[in-house]
């Protein structure tokens, strides 16, 4: 659950693609990124759905450090060592993950790999929303697809539906 917990978390920032076929989704995506990267530190909630049950989490992040809050669960990210706490054990690990551990649980890391494995198209344009469709390039993904919808006058991100 916490692994799942944590990609899912990751995808609601994960709001940035290439895909030179859609150069529009593209840029509002870039934009949406940018500004999300740009900025002092970013903080979010989130409800996930997952196999019938709900969960509500925190995620704040600055750089390359990030904290992640929810029930049963937190960690801790400082660029270097990585603090998991478990509340149903009592337990902290604590490591220095390398690359691919990392991109497990760390946003920024996952914004990265969607840089090259989701293609974009905007799905909608109605009002003052742009909604855009990113679906996987390889079907062995473990994020298939997202609906990220963003603010067209911000373009900060609304919504996220994976």
């Amino acid at each position: 659950m916490h692994k799942v917990l944590l990609s899912l978390i990751a995808a609601l920032l994960s709001i940035t693609t290439v895909n030179a076929a859609n150069p529009q989704a593209d840029g509002l995506l870039r934009q949406a990124a940018d500004k999300l990267r740009n900025a002092k530190s970013v903080s979010a909630t989130c409800a996930i759905n997952s196999d019938g049950h709900s969960t509500q989490a925190r995620i704040i992040m600055s750089g390359r450090r990030f904290r992640i809050e929810s029930p049963g669960y937190a960690t801790w990210f400082d660029g270097r060592t990585q603090w998991t706490y478990s509340a149903s054990t009592g337990e902290v690990t604590v490591t220095e993950p390398t690359a691919g551990e990392l991109a497990e649980s760390n946003p920024l890391s996952v914004i990265e790999a969607f840089t090259s494995a989701y293609n974009s198209s905007i799905t909608s344009a109605a009002g003052d929303t742009r909604r855009i469709s990113m679906k996987a390039r390889r079907s062995d993904a473990e994020i298939i697809s997202a609906e990220v919808t963003l603010n067209a006058r911000t373009t900060l991100p609304v919504s996220i539906d994976l």
